[in-house]
């Protein structure tokens, strides 16, 4: 039977050059769809050669389908080992699908085949910093930068490798260099805003996420990042909350915006309507997913957090960790999460800390705690037995320490106390505070009863602290105050802040401008045993025990006779390393908390630290 035209046996293979020519077309006008049907078919032709397995991998990636791309794009480079585009694609494909160490491998692959591929080092550079291997990842930054010295995006990667490594003012330098380079770069001012904020730079950094906002008002990473340093300043609150909501109208699937806004209604006491954002943001997303610094994490911790009631800060403890981190928003009501929160972590760390502004929602995290079975850092129901006044009376009579009375009451107590003996038992002068703040805020000291009910007046709320002053002045006529992070029983100085006035807090102190305090609080860190002695670091131990927590602060003084002032143990201490500035001595110091931490989590997990 003679062929036909219209015959299968017939029918010639494309042109590769004409199929070239089609594909072409398809990629520039963006029909993907159509563009992997047709390299699909020419891959099926002509599987040895290339064309087809390249344009089939590029539709593929533009259309999200990693895992496929994958499959066209390992044959793409075995036909043409030389394909850089293939290798660095390939990179990219791996990486999208959790498979960084064969994605390293691509890169470098590229990078081998021409060592002046800015973009694979770029690429390279991005994917070792997600695996914590900041040094090579900027080494790889600086490469693609040198290679591209005017391409603004080139100094951006740059500045984000820097900014990684916690180099601020450098990182700094590049975002601006590139912003030199192309002023309405977009992300350069995001990102420039974002490291000015770090640095306390508040009013640059403002103007930089204002830039980007008036660059891309529809991005809602930009209303979020202006809306967030809006709230952290207090200021211009109906800007703040427009930028919170239109955050929330533009990706109404984004939990930060949820949590941004609801954060915000909590500070302005707007309680219910907060409740209703945090529940929206729990129901798009249960748990916040941090990943570790490295491609297999060691285990993961379950973290559980909540809004508005003192949690302990983490960003730095838990920062930059070997293991992966699951946070769970607990509510005022039971959780209805719990089968896939006991599936969540290897162990969990209870970061509700404040036993007063956690009084509410401290006996939900109890039984969400005692329901999931796991093995728990601070759990909830020590940390209810921290307030100010169970610790005093714990810890009365505690050698070689000074234990001042403490006593909780309510506003109508205190505003009676003068009248009716509350403070009998009390001696003159008294410090008087709002439970559950800190920092000196609504903090004053009285001589007699009678400011009380101004004090009351001026600063209103459910329940107050009232304590024994006592006079920790030293022999120069200074107050210090020195604070030891406790970790499974080994206690770590932090810091010691040197101050004229009673109220003794390291922002208050002139210290940033004197080298002697500097130098003294750089002695405490470095030989703490030598301003606290053998029964001085007991009695503080004995502080941190009392509280039953796994992890926590203590702050003290010391009496000119050397009695140990206790002022506080708790688990809300903030712990953070400098940026920048006359104190980044401290942060060899600083980090041997973490280390301790991180080995304290590991014990808890069941791993060798």
């Amino acid at each position: 039977m003679p062929k036909t035209a219209h015959s299968p046996a017939a029918r010639k293979p494309a042109s590769p050059l004409l199929a070239a020519d089609e594909i072409m077309t398809l990629a520039s006008e963006g029909r993907w769809s159509e563009l992997e049907s047709r390299a699909r078919a020419l891959a099926a032709r002509q599987p040895g050669h290339a064309l087809g397995w390249k344009a089939l991998g590029s539709a593929l990636m533009q259309q999200g389908k990693f895992a496929d791309a994958i499959t066209a794009l390992t044959r793409l480079v075995k036909i043409v080992p030389s394909d850089i585009g293939g290798h660095n694609n390939l990179a990219l494909a791996l990486d999208a699908t959790g498979r960084p160490v064969e994605a390293e491998a691509s890169y470098r692959r590229a990078i081998k085949v021409n060592p002046r591929y800015a973009g694979a080092h770029q690429n390279l550079g991005g994917l070792l910093s997600r695996l914590g291997r900041f040094d090579e990842a900027l080494k790889h930054q600086r490469l693609g930068l040198e290679i591209e010295p005017q391409r603004a995006e080139a100094h951006l990667l740059v500045a984000h490798a820097l900014r990684e490594m916690g180099q601020l003012r450098e990182a700094e330098a590049a975002y601006r260099r590139a912003l030199e380079l192309q002023p309405d770069f977009f992300d350069a001012h995001l990102y420039l805003g974002l490291a000015l904020s770090d640095l306390a730079d508040f009013e640059p950094a403002l103007a930089h996420h204002r830039r980007a906002v008036a660059l891309r008002p529809d991005s809602h990473p930009a209303q979020l990042r202006l809306g967030s340093l809006l709230s952290k300043l207090g200021r211009d609150e109906v800007e703040m909350r427009q930028c919170f909501q239109r955050c929330i109208e533009l990706e109404p699937r984004n939990a930060d915006g949820w949590i941004a806004l609801g954060n915000e209604l909590l500070r302005t006491k707007e309680h219910e309507r907060a409740r209703q954002m945090f529940e929206a943001a729990q129901a798009l997303r249960p748990l916040l997913h941090k990943p570790a610094v490295k491609a297999t994490p060691d285990f993961t911790v379950l973290m559980l957090d909540t809004a508005g009631a003192g949690c302990t800060p983490v960003d730095y403890l838990s920062g930059k960790a070997v293991y992966d981190r699951n946070f769970y928003c607990v509510m005022d009501k039971p959780s209805e999460h719990v089968e896939l929160l006991k599936t969540s972590g290897a162990v969990v760390f209870n970061m509700i800390g404040d036993a007063d502004n956690g009084a509410g929602i401290l006996p939900h995290a109890v039984d969400l705690a005692d329901r999931l079975g796991l093995p728990v850092v601070n759990h909830p129901r020590q940390v209810l037995g921290t307030s100010r006044e169970a610790m005093a009376a714990r810890l009365a009579g505690t050698p070689d320490a000074r234990i001042p009375k403490t006593l909780r009451l309510s506003a109508a107590e205190l505003a009676q106390a003068a009248t009716c003996g509350a403070l009998n038992s009390l001696s003159m002068p008294l410090l008087l505070r709002t439970a559950g703040t800190h920092g000196g805020d609504a903090f004053e000291k009285i001589e007699s009863s009678e400011p009380i009910g101004a004090f009351v007046a001026r600063h209103p709320a459910d329940f107050y602290y009232v304590t024994e002053y006592v006079d920790y002045r030293s022999a120069d006529g200074l107050f210090r105050k020195y604070r030891f992070i406790c970790i499974d029983g080994q206690l770590l100085p932090y810091h010691l802040a040197i101050h004229g006035d009673w109220m003794v807090h390291h922002f208050r102190t002139d210290m940033a401008n004197q080298a002697w305090m500097q130098q003294e609080e750089e002695a405490f860190l470095a030989r703490p045993r030598e301003a606290f002695g053998k029964a001085q670091q007991a009695a503080v131990l004995a502080m941190a025990r009392a509280t039953g927590l796994d992890y926590c602060g203590v702050d003290v003084g010391v009496c000119p006779d050397g009695g140990v002032v206790f002022f506080e143990s708790n688990a809300t201490m903030l712990v953070h390393d400098e940026k920048d500035g006359p104190f980044v001595f401290k942060n060899p110091y600083i980090a041997r908390i973490k280390v301790a931490f991180d080995a304290m989590i590991a014990r808890k997990a069941g791993r060798a630290a």
